[in-house]
């Protein structure tokens, strides 16, 4: 299964849980220089267009914060039964 299908599967409430914990790591983490750029530019594209709560996006800032905080977002991910199946895409 895809991670954005995964995602779709997400509950809303769930997918804004999800989103506040990733842009917590986003905003926090001095390992900027780990992320993909083009992963960035499109966090960035996706947020001025208004999607940053969609499946893309929430894909767009999983890659960014497992490159940038893999520990911590795994953490994250661990903490929901909701969660398990991206973690374990993640960790893959």
């Amino acid at each position: 299964m895809s991670l954005n299908s995964i995602l779709d599967s997400l509950s809303e409430d769930a997918k804004s849980q999800l989103f506040e914990r990733l842009l917590g790591i986003l905003f926090k983490s001095k390992n900027v220089d780990k992320a993909d750029p083009t992963h960035i530019t499109r966090f960035l594209h996706l947020a001025k267009e208004g999607l940053l709560k969609s499946s893309e996006c929430l894909n767009t800032m999983l890659y960014i914060a497992a490159s940038m905080e893999k520990e911590e977002t795994l953490s994250i991910l661990s903490e929901k039964a909701e969660f398990s199946r991206l973690y374990n895409v993640i960790l893959s």
